[in-house]
């Protein structure tokens, strides 16, 4: 993802498009919402669901608005947090799940699905609840945002 100022507004440009794919006015960069008692960024919160956005063009952005508004009263860890967990619980879950096309569906991948599951189930619950945290507070330290 591209990032780029133009005309007082802040364009997102994916996959080497001409228009861009979102924008997001200048003055509105340093908005937030209130989610647990923390002030988030609205647009991280925003973009984190759009299937044309991956994580580093969600640090790209918030790279930016740091940057920008260098006193801005965002809570990084706690934006991130939610992110990074998504992330982090599809790259889990997709451990077990690959599946080649010549392999046939029979009683035993059927087995096999379902101790997979279990075994994903008994991983997550054994997530150490700092582990998130860290992964957020080292991905904020390498792009310059803390």
């Amino acid at each position: 993802m591209d990032i780029k100022l133009e005309n007082d507004k802040i364009n997102l440009y994916v996959d080497n498009r001409s228009e861009p794919m979102y924008s997001i006015g200048w003055y509105e960069l340093g908005n937030t919402v209130k989610i647990n008692g923390s002030e988030i960024s609205e647009w991280i919160d925003h973009l984190q669901n759009k299937d044309w956005v991956d994580i580093t063009g969600l640090y790209k952005l918030a790279r930016k608005i740091h940057k920008s508004l260098p006193r801005n009263r965002i809570d990084w860890v706690q934006t991130f947090y939610p992110v990074e967990k998504d992330l982090f619980l599809k790259q889990l879950e997709s451990e077990g799940n690959s599946r080649s096309d010549s392999e046939e569906v029979n009683f035993q991948y059927l087995l096999d699905k379902i101790q997979k599951r279990r075994n994903f189930t008994f991983k997550l619950n054994k997530i150490d609840p700092n582990l998130i945290e860290r992964r957020v507070m080292e991905n904020l330290r390498l792009n310059g945002i803390s």
